[in-house]
């Protein structure tokens, strides 16, 4: 009959049972210490996000932290050093999170003063996607910026800079398919090259707005990544949607995290 580990006389199956109590007082413990306890006391007020399972995200959210710790912790580690292994991890990570919520807030309040619309900050807890139409940035079917995108990406700009290193930024551009005769524009072969020039005009930009250049990136990926159908349910082009697919996404990402 197989036996199961015993290190030191207490079982595997203790020892994380051990360390999934311990990590859960630690998060708890660094929740309150960050202010994140009042966002927790505000169930039931109709303003937290729940999932099909009927389990809020920031539930969610934690619970995935959590269970990378554990994934992380080393068998031969002692009790003291488990613990101090977690409480830094999610000081870390409490830290950061309230940079996110914060830095998302901001972001919103300066679009919305530059007289933009609601809805163009996305949040998860991998990235920041602040999703801008091309047409609000650069002339038509052009890397020119327009006369009020300076004013837009400054804005952008210094939310971004305050935080330093808490993020990296990726800048991508995005076009829609072009009708038969209708170029990418004057001086570009194809769609590639416009949406590439685009992204690094805008990068140009926040680097010349003081955001620091080893955290920061361009790509363009032509119409390969559309967010809108762009044909309606009778087959007629939807014009809308085309142009809301020309656009400039500028994701902040936690160092070592993937968007999506």
């Amino acid at each position: 009959m197989m036996r199961r580990p015993v290190f030191g006389g207490i079982s595997a199956r203790m020892i994380v049972l051990i360390a999934a109590m311990l990590i859960a007082c630690a998060g708890i413990w660094h929740a309150r210490q960050a202010g994140i306890w009042q966002g927790l006391l505000s169930r039931g007020s109709g303003n937290s996000q729940v999932d099909d399972s009927g389990m809020e995200i920031d539930d969610q959210r934690r619970l995935r932290a959590f269970a990378v710790i554990v994934r992380d912790l080393r068998i031969g580690d002692t009790v003291d050093q488990a613990v101090e292994q977690i409480e830094r991890a999610s000081a870390e990570s409490s830290l950061v999170a309230g940079a996110h919520a914060v830095l998302s807030r901001q972001l919103e309040t300066k679009l919305a003063a530059s007289g933009l619309g609601p809805g163009l900050v996305k949040t998860s807890d991998r990235a920041i996607v602040i999703s801008l139409p091309s047409d609000v940035l650069f002339e038509k079917n052009s890397p020119g910026l327009s006369p009020g995108a300076s004013s837009v990406l400054r804005e952008i700009a210094s939310g971004i800079e305050q935080f330093g290193d808490d993020f990296d930024v990726e800048v991508s551009g995005h076009t829609s398919p072009r009708e038969p005769g209708n170029r990418a524009g004057k001086g570009f072969t194809n769609d590639w090259v416009l949406s590439a020039s685009q992204a690094g005009v805008v990068v140009t930009e926040l680097l010349n707005r003081g955001v620091r250049a080893k955290n920061i990136k361009a790509a363009g990926f032509a119409d390969t990544r559309p967010l809108f159908p762009r044909r309606k349910p009778d087959g007629a082009l939807d014009r809308e949607s085309e142009r809301r697919n020309r656009r400039i996404e500028i994701a902040l990402k936690v160092p070592g995290r993937k968007a999506g």
